[in-house]
């Protein structure tokens, strides 16, 4: 609803000013015009028009005047309700439009932060990216009655021919995906579960579809030590929507390794209820030793699939790719 301008001052007036206003107003106005009685009397005149003189008033004089205090309190009640609910309004409005411009600076400062956050770490660790390994990948997706999924990456990570400082994580997720605007909104989490050290993240992308993060290693991981398992753990609303309402999902993951993988490992349950069920196919390349099938998982007992390659190879940008379906039992 559009106010007019000339209203909009009322926002910075108290409730009770407002009242006092109106109520003295009415009280002027009594004053203004004479007395009382006389608008009694008028409001008499007005009451008994058309009714023959001969005919005696059908209502007494008393009662009359409390009608027209009566008429004279609803009136004055009716305006000053208009002018506080104008009032609410624009105070209501002024305390979004406040919100609204600290979101916008709070969001430019965090994007500012995140930028010199990314150009400080490239500049003191250009090289700490190529000594990383990773000797084990295990994705796990639970997916419950909405498509929500709990998600549980973990991570097997070593450095050879040097130290390894940090590393870079990234999430995206389909239009069908609820958007998020905050890491805090996914209830992200990251943790290193090998008891050799410690791991902290700064955020360096959130928009409400892709987020990314910089893990940084406390201390760093040196060749000489077995490494670290790190655990990243996050719940976004309606990351699988799209098996419902497309029938299908795309599952891709990628990592960057000087040398091969072990095991690399992609699991996805389906909390029962849904009316359907998982399928999936290798939709990418398939490499040597990896193989997809239908699963249980073991601590819900949810119906799912299970991708895994062994000796997956080495690369900057390996890709793993499964076509899950959900079918309708």
């Amino acid at each position: 609803m559009k106010l007019p301008k000339s209203l909009e001052h009322l926002e910075e007036i108290s409730p009770w000013k407002i009242l006092c206003l109106v109520s003295g107003a009415a009280i002027a106005l009594a004053v203004f015009l004479d007395r009382v009685q006389k608008l009694k009397g008028d409001f008499e005149s007005v009451l008994f028009l058309g009714i023959e003189p001969a005919a005696p008033p059908p209502i007494k004089q008393g009662l009359t005047t409390w009608l027209f205090l009566l008429l004279l309190a609803i009136c004055v009640l009716t305006v000053c309700l208009a002018l506080l609910f104008v009032w609410a309004e624009l105070r209501r409005r002024a305390s979004v439009r406040t919100l609204d411009e600290r979101k916008t600076r709070a969001y430019a400062t965090l994007q500012g932060m995140m930028r010199a956050g990314q150009r400080i770490r490239t500049q003191s660790y250009p090289n700490a990216t190529r000594h990383k390994v990773f000797r084990r990948i295990h994705l796990r997706y639970l997916l419950d009655r909405e498509f929500t999924a709990r998600v549980t990456r973990t991570y097997s990570i070593s450095a050879v021919n040097g130290p390894v400082h940090f590393w870079q994580e990234s999430y995206r997720v389909r239009d069908e995906a609820d958007a998020t605007e905050y890491l805090l909104d996914i209830d992200f989490k990251v943790r290193d579960i090998s008891g050799r050290g410690d791991v902290v993240y700064l955020p360096t992308e959130i928009d409400g579809r892709s987020k990314a993060v910089s893990l940084y290693f406390l201390p760093q991981i040196t060749p000489d030590e077995a490494g670290r398992i790190i655990e990243v753990s996050y719940k976004w609303p309606g990351l699988a929507r799209s098996l419902r309402r497309l029938g299908e999902e795309s599952f891709n993951f990628n990592y960057d390794s000087l040398e091969s993988v072990d095991e690399v490992t992609l699991e996805i349950f389906l909390e029962a209820g849904t009316g359907g069920k998982l399928y999936g196919e290798i939709s990418g390349e398939k490499y040597p030793g990896s193989n997809i099938a239908g699963v249980i998982d073991g601590d819900t007992m949810w119906d799912g699939i299970r991708y895994s390659c062994s000796n997956s190879p080495a690369g900057q940008r390996v890709v793993h790719s499964v076509l899950v379906k959900w079918r309708s039992d």
